[in-house]
């Protein structure tokens, strides 16, 4: 599909030289969930931003960074959690269990940092 660089909604920022050997579908479904978890956090408007980058000690660096509301610190730690869900009937608790799985897969890492009215940022590493 073709990538927009930028949006009302969101920026893309590409260093085009970033490459990780991974399955494409696997990965598309890992930032699509990321986006719309992203998107739903800000429904009343806001900003993400993502990134991709090669990183500093080799591999490379997905940021996807939005100015939504933020994350509770009672739930980060659980975030990626089967079953674990702030969304109520709205999810399943399955979509960052998801990602982390895919992943871990591919011999990445997942971290998020958020802070409540600020924002959220998913940092994925691929050596």
């Amino acid at each position: 599909f073709p990538i927009r660089r930028s949006s009302d909604l969101f920026d893309l920022k590409l260093d085009e030289s970033a490459q990780t050997l991974a399955h494409e579908a696997r990965l598309v479904q890992v930032f699509v969930n990321l986006m719309t978890n992203a998107t739903q956090a800000m429904n009343d408007g806001g900003r993400l931003v993502i990134s991709v980058e090669k990183a500093a000690g080799g591999g490379v660096d997905f940021v996807l960074a939005d100015n939504g509301p933020g994350i509770a610190p009672g739930n980060l730690g659980q975030v990626f959690e089967p079953l674990f869900t702030t969304k109520g009937a709205g999810g399943n608790g399955l979509g960052l269990t998801v990602c982390k799985t895919i992943v871990e897969s591919y011999g990445g890492t997942i971290a998020i940092e958020s802070k409540v009215n600020v924002g959220t940022t998913v940092r994925i590493h691929f050596s």
